[in-house]
């Protein structure tokens, strides 16, 4: 089918605010705290290495239940790192590419 009518390429839909705000609003003096400690890390690696940390989500495997690795890029990239989000249907290998 992948020859005929080639591969699907869903859109990379990162979120970007909803946890930073749900931490800070809504997560208490804990979440707060939690989230601010960690925000620091990443400005001092960035200052440090003079770019942002950087990740790579990729959910592997046939099935297009991509909604975990969306949430968890989401995350990331509120904590100000650059995310790389891997495509559908990828295999080891191409992830790795």
């Amino acid at each position: 089918m992948e020859e005929s009518f080639g591969r699907h390429k869903p859109k990379e839909s990162i979120v970007r605010g909803a946890y930073s705000k749900e931490a800070l609003e809504k997560g208490g003096a804990a979440g707060k705290s939690d989230f601010n400690h960690s925000l620091e890390r990443v400005k001092a690696f960035s200052k440090k290495e003079g770019r942002n940390p950087r990740i790579l989500v990729a959910k592997m495997g046939q099935d297009g239940h991509d909604r975990g690795a969306k949430v968890i890029a989401s995350g990331f990239a509120d904590l100000g790192y650059d995310v790389d989000v891997g495509g559908l249907f990828s295999t080891p290998e191409e992830v790795a590419r």
